[in-house]
């Protein structure tokens, strides 16, 4: 045992001196410690440091351990500066949310006194008045009855309404005819079935944009999970690109990491293909109900960022009412109520300055400023998730490819299906996406036997065969059998 600790302890410190890929043998060589041990004390520093694993053509294993050597699980500055800005981002919506509803009851209060003046210069005049704007019906012409006030108060009670969407998804379809989920509002029903946002939403959704269904940072781990348990256990890395379209390095990492956390087995077959053996993971009750459901990464589209998700003339109320506050606002930073309202004492004055023009000016600009740049933010982010769709759609033909070629032509003609109302896509946007399809699965074009260019994926598909020959041969052993001892029973 002190052999194998010391052997560890050697192959650490190297790590830490510059070597940073060793196969089996060489970590042998290096400990002076046996083959297999020289295995298990690799799989340990597999667990501890960030790593992934490479296989060469002549089927060797090599554990790279990356250009430095980093603590799995150990944060990168880039990976704290992102958390620090989404938590910011977090506590700003938060604060400017109270802002707002804060600027908007402000304004429901003055209002409703406005219309209590107006009631009671009603009711001076005479409640007979047919004419009166409070008819008792609230049926007449310009009548605030029951209905209409029950309408407002309903209005004040969205203001303290912190969700404004259930966790209930409806579908929608982006202009180019991607279709994806969206969390549907609160708010009353229309005739026609679809719920109406409520207005204090839509103010909301204007500044910060309508909350988007964002996967569990855990949904790829579970998924896989599910996976192993229907497929025997085992699985390669070309799969965890199938379900969740990662990038070649980032579904490397993916796969070592999966290694780690589920206590699986590197393996190589005789034709040079790795794969991870899960036995222990599949080992236990099979009627788990909340497993993660797998869904394959072209199976369904990412949604877009949204700027607002509001009709355009709500936008424009709506802009229009913080426009007109940014422009009284201003007006009375210059010192308008001394114009309108000379005899003011000058403290009052100052006072009113400060919160009937410095403040709400501050808000308006804030209110007008995050959606401004968020225009630009979800441009750029609804670019690359326009390019992810793309991919979504080739990757689809590439690994449901039955040969492992598809001509250039027979791919625009399959894309090009639009069996779900999708845009046409024209060749160089498909060729720039297979370039990186042919990085990512290890393809290459090249002129077909027919004088014509194909996508050649000829390691994708042997080892799909590969995996499904493992899977043919291997034995489900996920049964426990019967409990022979219980501490509880002694």
């Amino acid at each position: 045992m002190d052999e194998i600790q010391t052997g560890l302890t050697t192959l650490e410190q190297k790590l830490k001196s510059g070597k940073k890929q060793l196969t089996i043998g060489d970590a042998a060589s290096i400990s002076a410690i046996n083959m297999d041990d020289a295995k298990h004390a690799l799989d340990q520093l597999l667990e501890k440091y960030e790593s992934r694993l490479k296989v060469t053509e002549n089927g060797d294993l090599i554990y790279d351990f990356g250009k430095t050597l980093q603590r799995r699980g150990k944060k990168s500055f880039k990976e704290i500066w992102e958390e620090v800005k989404a938590t910011s981002w977090k506590v700003f919506k938060f604060l400017f949310r109270i802002w707002i509803t804060i600027t908007l009851v402000v304004y429901f209060v003055i209002f409703l006194v406005l219309m209590i003046g107006l009631v009671v210069v009603s009711l001076s005049k005479g409640g007979d008045d047919d004419d009166s704007p409070f008819d008792r019906g609230g049926s007449g012409g310009g009548g605030i009855g029951f209905f209409r006030m029950y309408l407002i108060m309903d209005l004040f009670s969205d203001l303290f309404m912190y969700n404004t969407v259930s966790r209930r998804t409806i579908y929608r379809t982006d202009p180019r005819g991607y279709r994806y989920k969206e969390y549907e509002p609160i708010g009353r029903k229309a005739k026609n079935g679809e719920t109406k946002k409520s207005f204090v939403a839509s103010v909301y959704d204007f500044v910060f944009g309508p909350q988007r269904v964002e996967p569990n940072p855990l949904e790829n781990y579970k998924e896989v999970a599910t996976y192993l348990r229907e497929k025997k256990a085992v699985m390669v890395q070309s799969e965890i690109i199938g379900l969740a379209g990662w990038k070649k390095d980032e579904a490397e990492d993916f796969f070592t990491e999966c290694l780690v956390k589920y206590n699986g087995k590197a393996e190589i077959t005789d034709k040079g293909i790795l794969y991870g053996a899960f036995d222990d993971l599949v080992r236990g009750n099979r009627d788990l109900s909340n497993e993660q459901e797998v869904e394959w990464y072209w199976d369904e589209y990412e949604a877009p960022y949204r700027q607002s998700g509001n009709k355009s003339t709500r936008n424009v109320i709506i802009g229009g009412m913080n426009a007109v506050n940014l422009v009284v606002s201003f007006k009375i930073m210059q010192g308008w109520l001394l114009e309108i309202l000379p005899g003011i004492p000058m403290d009052t004055a100052s006072l009113a300055t400060i919160f009937l023009g410095y403040v709400p000016f501050v808000f308006s600009l804030i209110f007008f400023l995050v959606p401004g740049v968020r225009y630009f933010q979800n441009k750029k982010k609804n670019n690359k998730i326009h390019l992810n769709n793309i991919r979504k759609r080739l990757m689809k033909v590439v690994f449901q490819s039955p040969n492992g070629i598809v001509q250039e032509e027979r791919l625009m003609q399959i894309v090009n299906q639009a069996e779900k109302g999708e845009e046409q896509l024209d060749r160089d946007q498909v060729k720039a996406i297979m370039e990186d399809l042919i990085y990512d699965l290890g393809g290459e074009l090249k002129v077909s036997e027919e004088g014509e260019l194909a996508y050649y994926f000829e390691n994708l598909k042997e080892e799909m065969e590969e995996i499904k020959s493992i899977r043919a041969s291997r034995r489900d052993d996920s049964n426990l059998g019967e409990v022979v001892f219980d501490s509880g029973n002694q």
